[in-house]
């Protein structure tokens, strides 16, 4: 049976106003909006944010498969190509090499596994933050569908607030 008390039915969104302490002084907004489907959460969070550039608006969905990885980011391997030296000189092939498609004297040029670090929702959002001199927002939509200790990480910690609305570390 689907009814709003049923927390299984019930959505959780949240807007995250980054970068306004950094300039003005006062807390990051931290705004949860909760209710059941069709309550009027995402209607409100679309008129708090459509006169925004989209660019400084971020969004994400958590779910139960969400994780660190997914919301700050992650290293990830990425296949690069890059020249083989020689000592100082590109090596080249000394004969044609049919497996590489290469021809005699052409430049080697190998693929080798390199990892870049990935920024997801967050960390994008928290840099953007840093750049700009317009509010930046960080959208989390259904947040209590994913393990929060598990996506928040250390994050979780800054979160927590004191009674003078600083961050607890």
């Amino acid at each position: 049976m689907e009814t709003a008390s049923n927390p299984s039915h019930i959505s959780i969104y949240v807007l995250y106003k980054l970068n306004q302490s950094r300039k003005t002084g006062e807390s990051p907004l931290q705004q949860i909006f909760y209710g059941a489907p069709g309550t009027g959460k995402s209607d409100t969070i679309y008129e708090t944010t459509k006169d925004l550039p989209q660019e400084n608006v971020y969004r994400t969905t958590f779910h139960p498969d969400s994780d660190y990885s997914t919301f700050v980011g992650c290293y990830k391997p990425i296949m690069k190509r890059q020249y083989r030296y020689d000592g100082k000189i590109k090596a080249k092939y000394y004969e044609d090499d049919d497996l590489a498609e290469a021809k005699k004297d052409d430049v080697i040029i190998d693929k080798v596994i390199q990892y870049n670090f990935i920024p997801q929702a967050f960390t994008n959002a928290y840099i953007k933050a840093w750049q700009t001199e317009e509010p930046v927002y960080l959208i989390i939509e259904e947040i209590n569908r994913g393990n929060c200790a598990q996506i928040f990480g250390d994050l979780f910690q800054l979160l927590d607030r004191s009674l003078d609305r600083k961050s607890v570390v």
